[in-house]
């Protein structure tokens, strides 16, 4: 999966460890962009605008701080949004609490930019560690799903009630087969019955 679809779109399927492994390095990286990006920043105007002190530095940015904190903070959501519905749809449910979950971040967001009540920090953060918990911890579905192959590769485990009023013969085919119950070989697979061994054998006939 290119690195754009993998970061940005919402078809395709991640597993749970490369879903939190994926989350946690994007946040430590959105933090420090967002760190360097604000030094820069704040160099280009100590530079242009001729300030010596940090205080004189920090006012000149401030009216920039927000703008660029509420851009940063959209791209990160919408990058949380996308790697989590991936997860979702690895389990082949529930996709729509992705969106959910970067509705209630992009309103944390500015509630915590005072642009809107601040009071709906609380029950917004609870209601999306919630939703991080289901995709943290919800399984996979068996195989491929109508979201993609199995992201693990091989085969997903077949779960023992599958195999349940079969004979001995048949279940042991289908575990080395490595198959779902519901496998059959290709024709090319099958052996050609041998002369002679024909459930009705008939008699040779004389000279």
């Amino acid at each position: 999966m290119p690195i754009s679809s993998f970061l940005f779109g919402l078809q395709g399927r991640i597993s749970r460890r490369t879903y939190l492994l994926t989350t946690i390095l994007f946040l430590l990286g959105f933090f420090v962009v967002v760190f360097v990006l604000m030094f820069i920043l704040g160099f280009i105007v100590a530079i242009v605008g001729g300030h010596t002190s940090p205080r004189a530095v920090e006012a000149a940015l401030k009216p920039l701080t927000r703008p660029i904190v509420l851009v940063t903070s959209l791209v990160s959501i919408w990058v949380a949004v996308a790697l989590m519905k991936k997860r979702f749809n690895d389990t082949g449910q529930l996709g729509a609490l992705a969106f959910i979950y970067g509705a209630v971040s992009v309103m944390n967001t500015l509630a915590l930019a005072k642009i809107i009540e601040p009071s709906l920090i609380l029950p917004g953060g609870l209601a999306n560690c919630i939703i991080l918990l289901l995709a943290l911890f919800l399984p996979p579905s068996s195989g491929a799903n109508q979201h993609g192959p199995n992201p693990r590769g091989g085969h997903a485990e077949v779960p023992a009630a599958a195999y349940r009023g079969l004979s001995g013969d048949v279940q042991r085919d289908r575990v080395f087969n490595r198959t779902t119950p519901d496998y059959s070989p290709p024709q090319s697979q099958r052996a050609a019955p041998r002369p002679g061994n024909s459930r009705f054998a008939f008699g040779r006939r004389g000279p």
